[in-house]
């Protein structure tokens, strides 16, 4: 897989995009996190996504990397910079490097790219956590922390939690090891003997020393790295554990109305 390269920049071009209309209205249906289904934020339609039978698997290290390497193809999300048209409103929407998906800034339809997630030349997406915390609660979780801070300024305190809050998706590699450790060395037995006569009786710690060797195993299981290099993995890093097991097969319905971010960093 090629690295991408930061300041390579590439004429935008046109390509598809992929959205969901709203069978009822015809405007653009995104995830609703309350109730996690599509919802048209016009006309209040609803819809469920679509069942899925697929399994969520997941893959040898060697082999992917192995598949990777069989690619002749460039990896289409290192372009830094790619225009497409809105399908709603015909404006030109650019995705900068890595992003894939957000609203179109003219008139905020829900556009996502259909050429990376799933793109021959890269790993496909296997699975996706949906958003469980609605921007309600959000706002709720985040005005309680403000007031929580003692010494912050009065005015932080007094303007709280406001502005626009969003969702966005990042891209994270799961990773499983058996790991097998060979050791040898010697261990130090501590006692104690008594000394001397008379006044200089005392007691003094010795210790008795012998080899020792043997086999430790440990298994670790989903070892989360981020694949995003635009983000602090610091922070991102602080928000684990994940509740991994509410995960779901990758389905882009879920992904509607929320900026999305693909990896950009290399699986190696």
């Amino acid at each position: 897989m090629e690295r991408p390269i930061e300041s390579q920049r590439v004429t935008p071009k046109s390509g598809s995009t992929r959205t969901f209309p709203c069978e009822s209205c015809g405007a653009d249906l995104t995830f609703n996190i309350g109730i996690q289904r599509l919802k048209c934020d016009f006309c209040g339609h609803e819809k469920d996504l679509l069942p899925s039978e697929a399994e969520i698997r997941e893959r040898g290290l060697k082999s992917a990397l192995r598949d990777l390497r069989r690619q002749t193809k460039p990896a289409v999300a290192t372009e830094s910079s790619i225009q497409l048209d809105c399908s709603s409103c015909g404006a030109k929407v650019v995705f900068e490097g890595a992003i894939t998906s957000r609203d179109c800034p003219y008139c905020a339809t829900p556009t996502q790219r259909s050429d990376v997630h799933q793109a021959e030349e890269r790993l496909v997406v296997d699975a996706v956590l949906p958003f469980a915390v609605d921007e309600t609660k959000a706002i709720s979780e985040i005005a309680g922390w403000v007031r929580s801070r003692w010494f912050a300024p009065s005015v932080f305190k007094k303007r709280g939690a406001t502005g626009k809050i969003d969702g966005v998706f990042l891209p994270y590699f799961t990773f499983d090891a058996m790991t097998v450790t060979d050791y040898q060395g010697q261990r130090g037995d501590n006692y104690t003997v008594t000394v001397g006569s008379g006044e200089d009786r005392r007691t003094e710690r010795r210790t008795r020393w012998s080899r020792r060797s043997g086999r430790f195993q440990r298994f670790f299981d989903d070892v989360l790295c981020c694949g995003a290099s635009a983000v602090e993995h610091r922070m991102v890093d602080a928000l684990e554990p994940w509740p991994l097991p509410q995960l779901r097969p990758y389905d882009p319905a879920i992904l509607a109305g929320k900026t999305t971010m693909t990896y950009d960093l290399e699986l190696e």
